[in-house]
């Protein structure tokens, strides 16, 4: 039985599909494209998940660097100024 959708289409579950030739990081979306956090965005991530990220992954492109690099500097400043 097929459902028919009537002006937009239902959203995309981000974690059923994988390119094995995506990158890590959806830089322009903001969202993890592989890994444990896949389909998140990159605010709602845990800050040692991102370090890890950073530490370890090493065929991140420099736009993914530049994008984990400053959530991480956002995380720790709004840590920073909690306490």
């Amino acid at each position: 039985m097929r459902v028919k959708y009537k002006g937009t289409l239902p959203p995309r579950n981000l974690k059923s599909t994988e390119q094995i030739l995506s990158n890590f990081i959806n830089c322009k979306g903001g969202y993890f494209n592989k890994g444990k956090h896949k389909g998140k965005m990159i605010t709602n991530v845990p800050i040692k998940y991102l370090l890890w990220v950073y530490e370890n992954i090493m065929n991140l492109n420099q736009s993914e660097i530049r994008v984990l690099s400053s959530s991480i500097e956002k995380k720790l400043k709004k840590m920073e100024t909690k306490n």
